[in-house]
């Protein structure tokens, strides 16, 4: 059965832009092992279909929904996929989805595969009954970095207050599901895996037990899709230990202030230092109308840039 001799995945994630993928493009260098894409897809896909008795999906079925599907779409698989047997298991999908990605790359040997979906740690328990033997990895990121970077992009809040529960509740969510996965999950700082990159990596290679090889400082071992390639724009360009403190640039001090005063509690909890004592929510009546006129931009242009970046990379 195609996929039975894979051995168990890693699933990297936690808050978006928190480095999941910038993890797996390291470990991607590791032999064997290939990166997938982000597949958002795995799970909507128990939700939609109905397995059997035996927790397994029809094929026919598998193929109609995952050719579809828009997360699907933009891994840009050139050829259709294909399934041997006419029932088959999650892991199983998985292992052939990887197969057919690497293959697409020229990539002919696949031990292994690494998933950097975000939201796999909050999908875990899930993914827990069907991969009995994969671990997790949780990053965390400095939740200002998280702000500065989510904020540029076309899919994110420009909104600090709401950006700042965002990753507030995020954190709150995973932490309770890392500590139900035991020592099946390893959580990671994104600051030491770019101010100490090699120690981090040996100590998480120690965990996934891949092992560990200086190539891994290159990050370069992930094929970026075109569709996700200017938001993965440092993927292969090493790792910089300016980047864990970019977003004390890229943020204003009011900025700073409003995502703590909603967010403070769990910097401090993460270890690290707010850099306002007692911030303040209050919005003036200016701040009112200008994030208000702000957000009600975006939200349109927004879903205009999708559109288009899509119809460029997909359709």
């Amino acid at each position: 059965m195609a996929g039975t001799s894979m051995k168990a995945p890693l699933f990297i994630g936690g808050c978006s832009r928190s480095g999941t993928t910038l993890l797996a493009s390291m470990l991607g260098a590791a032999p064997g092992t290939f990166v997938i894409p982000e597949s958002h897809f795995k799970v909507s896909l128990l939700q939609k279909l109905i397995p059997d008795d035996h927790g397994l999906f029809f094929s026919r079925d598998v193929i109609s929904y995952i050719s579809t599907h828009p997360r699907y779409r933009i891994w840009c698989c050139s050829e259709p996929l294909k399934l041997m047997q006419n029932r088959v298991s999650l892991s199983v999908i998985m292992d052939t989805l990887a197969l057919h990605y690497a293959k697409q790359h020229g990539v002919a040997t696949v031990d292994s595969w690494i998933d950097h979906t975000p939201g796999n740690i909050e999908h875990a328990p899930v993914l827990n009954l069907h991969f009995s033997e994969a671990k997790f990895i949780h990053i965390v990121r400095d939740g200002r970095g998280f702000a500065a970077s989510v904020k540029k992009l076309d899919w994110g809040f420009h909104d600090l207050i709401m950006i700042g529960r965002l990753w507030r509740d995020t954190l709150i969510r995973d932490l309770n599901i890392e500590k139900a996965l035991g020592d099946r999950v390893l959580r990671v700082h994104y600051e030491d895996l770019v101010e100490r990159p090699e120690q981090t990596l040996q100590k998480i290679c120690a965990f996934t037990h891949h092992a560990y090889t200086p190539e891994m400082l290159k990050a370069n071992g992930f094929f970026t899709p075109s569709y996700t390639k200017n938001q993965h724009n440092l993927i292969g360009k090493g790792v910089e230990s300016k980047r864990s403190a970019a977003w004390k640039k890229s943020l204003t001090p009011r900025e700073i202030e409003l995502f703590e005063s909603v967010a403070g509690s769990m910097l401090r909890r993460m270890k690290y230092e707010p850099m306002f004592e007692n911030p303040s929510q209050k919005l003036s009546v200016s701040e009112f109308f200008y994030f208000k006129i702000r957000n009600t931009f975006y939200r349109y242009y927004d879903k205009y840039k999708i559109s288009k970046r899509y119809s460029k990379n997909i359709a």
